[in-house]
């Protein structure tokens, strides 16, 4: 099996999904990453005691990020999330 604990990454810009699975991936993470909420809580239950830590772009279409991360939590009660934010102004988020 592999090594290292479980994040998902749920961001709509390819780019920086990209980026941030890849900074994960070098410190030892295992990484799924996918591009809107519903992927992300697809990954998470399947296998959700594996998740340890969810990271959310505040601007993901859909159900926005502050809702997507409290979906998370009810999912994942154990794990860190985090709300991330690219392409804003510093102190924006």
């Amino acid at each position: 099996p592999p090594a290292g604990p479980l994040a998902v990454v749920v961001d709509p810009d390819p780019e920086s999904r990209a980026a941030s699975a890849a900074g994960l991936t070098a410190a030892g993470w295992r990484v799924r990453a996918v591009g809107e909420p519903a992927a992300g809580a697809d990954a998470v239950r399947a296998d959700p005691s594996a998740v340890r830590a969810v990271f959310v772009d505040l601007q993901v279409p859909g159900l926005g990020g502050a809702k997507a991360l409290a979906e998370f939590g009810r999912l994942t009660p154990g794990a860190v999330r985090c709300a991330t934010a690219a392409g804003l102004p510093p102190y924006a988020a």
